[in-house]
């Protein structure tokens, strides 16, 4: 028996959902759906074995939820098209054991279930191309880690240019840039401190921030 919760504004989905698994339940594996609703904290209270969360309708709050809910140790499968793919591989960094796309089937759905309730990842092809397609290393061009290089060692933005012999305009693009790239995979570096730390963590600088 796997318990779920599903979290959705969505009656009608939430209803399919369930009606489908119990219209194919099967001796190998049964569910009960404890919870269904948008209330983050009632699902909570359910204390279910696997979360099933929206992430079309609620867009980035959906993301969001499912984050929170992995970061505290829940079991949580994200379910329908995310509207962001760099914040999908955030979400299974932070621990989601999964997404699967609205035109799954109630086997694509049983066998997520079964992974999910195990604490396992499930692999779906989306799940494949968002892995293959967002690593969690930008690609930076020289000029930009040059222009990191010096900004986060702690340089500031006019010492940065000339070092480089560039304009403040332009070093300020660079870092714009750099901070871009971060976010497509899923890394924010808004500050000089956060750039330093996700610098370091790639190897772009070393040793202490001046």
């Amino acid at each position: 028996m796997i318990r779920l919760a599903i979290l959705d504004d969505r009656t009608l989905l939430r209803s399919g959902l369930a009606l489908l698994l119990e219209q194919h339940a099967s001796g190998s594996l049964t569910t009960q759906v404890v919870y269904a609703g948008p209330e983050c904290g009632s699902a909570r209270l359910a204390n279910p074995d696997v979360f099933i969360v929206a992430v079309d309708s609620a867009g980035i709050a959906g993301e969001r939820m499912a984050v929170d809910l992995a970061r505290e140790g829940r079991r949580v499968l994200m379910f329908g098209t995310p509207l962001d793919l760099a914040r999908a591989r955030m979400s299974f960094d932070a621990g989601v054991l999964g997404l699967l796309p609205a035109p799954s089937t109630v086997e694509d759905l049983r066998a997520a279930l079964v992974d999910a309730s195990a604490g396992t990842f499930h692999v779906t092809p989306l799940v494949a191309g968002i892995l293959a397609n967002f690593s969690r290393t930008p690609d930076l061009s020289p000029r930009e880690r040059e222009t990191l290089l010096l900004y986060a060692g702690g340089l500031k933005l006019a010492a940065v240019a000339g070092r480089l012999g560039i304009s403040p305009h332009t070093a300020k693009e660079y870092l714009d840039r750099v901070r871009e790239k971060y976010a497509q995979v899923g890394r924010q570096a808004r500050t000089r401190t956060e750039l330093f730390i996700e610098a370091q963590r790639d190897g772009f600088v070393e040793g202490p921030q001046v």
